[in-house]
């Protein structure tokens, strides 16, 4: 059972200290940020310039409603899309590199497109185009729910009618509010899973892939996801009043125009706007460009080391695993082997003095190992010798030696050739059995005053 517990606990990602991680970089090294991200921020407010300029020039001689506005500003949006993805490389991965603690030297301008930024630049294209198709499926299912499921307001179908107004509001701007909410939440998904990580991953990491930021981001995403507003909210506030102050009230009705009148005619509006003031939107883009970048490079690098460190940590594991020394039963299985195919009657029956006993115990022990393994040892014991026969006393007669067991009786050498003689095993019970059956076989001579 692996320790799931604890590894769990290692790859979390910590909210707190990420989220000072991305504003320390941001304030610690903006000598850093300054001369990573100016040259790139400039290119970036010169395509930004182009593409709202074009924007604007589109409204002007189109109406709203008609085909070749939407082409244009389609087209258009497209173009600072592509000009982002092309350029946001550029400074997340110096950005990056630098939050991870790679050494680089002190520089008063950078501009770098190689391997790495182009990795990301294909990665961040995947990126845009799946947060696109996603928003604009669902966009498109709601305002089918919106405008088909659900009755038109004030009008009664099937028994159920929609009020026109809600809180004093009218119930269609509070549809959309519905919808504009599942769609933030859809981005913050998608930014969470698949945006989060693309930086550090391309910074430190060879590939750049989707499905390796969606890995990265496993089991992470709502501490993500409040990191990712913890990081993206208050950057887009201070952006937001920027815009608000270029453009004055003139924002304000045509919002409310887009929102609650004629929405066609407030988005034309917004344009109109935009197209008036480009110059000052596209150098507020750029520094939002650095700021945003800088942040996020910043706590990707963070959450990035503690989710490698998590994935390079050895696996910890409560499951009993076998010894690595030989268990305890199995000398003793092979003394018991050896103690069935051990014959003492042949083994001691062609011992005639208790000395030649006592010299064959005190054999050292290593002559006995390669019985208890089962191999037959290197050459014959001592103890297994055929003994040179004692002389018997003058005076005494030499007794006849009784006849062993049928087995016993059998020559020593064919005894050996059917069965392999195995030494006695290492107890003093056995050694105290042996000596009593030797002298049941050859009992001794008599003392002399017997």
């Amino acid at each position: 059972m692996v320790c799931g517990w604890w590894l769990g606990k290692m790859d979390r990602i910590p909210v707190g200290s990420t989220i000072a991680g991305a504003y320390r970089f941001l304030v610690v090294r903006v000598a850093a940020v300054l001369g990573l991200g100016w040259l790139p921020a400039a290119f970036y407010a010169a395509a930004a310039w182009f593409c709202l300029q074009r924007m604007g020039a589109a409204m002007l001689i189109a109406t709203p409603s008609s085909a070749g506005f939407n082409q244009f500003t389609a087209i258009d949006f497209a173009a600072l899309l592509l000009a982002t993805a092309l350029l946001v490389p550029t400074v997340a991965v110096p950005f990056t590199q630098t939050a991870l603690g790679v050494p680089r030297e002190r520089v008063a301008a950078h501009f770098v497109f190689g391997g790495r930024e182009w990795r990301m630049f294909l990665a961040l294209l995947r990126y845009y185009a799946v947060v696109v198709v996603v928003l604009a499926a669902l966009a498109f299912l709601c305002q089918i729910a919106i405008g088909i499921g659900l009755p038109a307001p004030g009008t009664w179908r099937a028994g159920f009618a929609m009020p026109a107004n809600l809180y004093g509001a009218p119930i269609s701007l509070w549809l959309n509010g519905a919808a504009a909410v599942l769609l933030a939440i859809a981005f913050l998904f998608l930014t969470a899973r698949f945006g989060f990580f693309l930086p550090a991953s391309a910074a430190a990491e060879d590939h750049v892939t989707l499905r390796r930021a969606w890995a990265l981001s496993r089991r992470n995403f709502w501490r993500i996801a409040v990191v990712t507003l913890a990081v993206a909210v208050p950057p887009a506030l201070l952006f937001a009043a920027g815009v608000y102050a270029i453009e004055g009230d003139g924002l304000g009705e045509a919002l409310r125009n887009a929102w609650t009148g004629i929405p066609s005619e407030g988005v034309g509006a917004l344009y109109r706007l935009q197209y008036a003031h480009a110059g000052a939107l596209a150098g507020l883009g750029a520094v939002g460009l650095v700021v945003m970048n800088a942040l996020f490079a910043g706590a990707s690098a963070a959450a990035y080391r503690v989710v490698e460190a998590a994935a390079n940590a050895p696996e910890v594991s409560r499951q009993r695993t076998e010894p690595d020394f030989e268990p305890a039963w199995a000398p003793a299985q092979a003394m018991v082997v050896a103690a069935r195919r051990w014959h003492p009657a042949e083994e001691f029956a062609q011992f005639q003095e208790p000395s030649q006993i006592q010299a064959a115990a005190e054999q050292p022990v290593a002559q006995h190992e390669a019985a208890y393994t089962g191999e037959a040892p290197a050459e014959e014991p001592a103890h297994l010798a055929q003994p040179a026969p004692a002389e018997p006393a003058a005076e005494i007669a030499p007794l006849e030696p009784v006849a062993p067991p049928e087995e016993a009786a059998q020559p020593v050498a064919t005894v050996q050739a059917a069965a392999p003689i195995m030494a006695p095993p290492l107890d003093p019970a056995g050694a105290v059995a042996a000596m009593a059956m030797r002298d049941q076989i050859n009992p001794p001579p008599p003392a002399a005053g017997e």
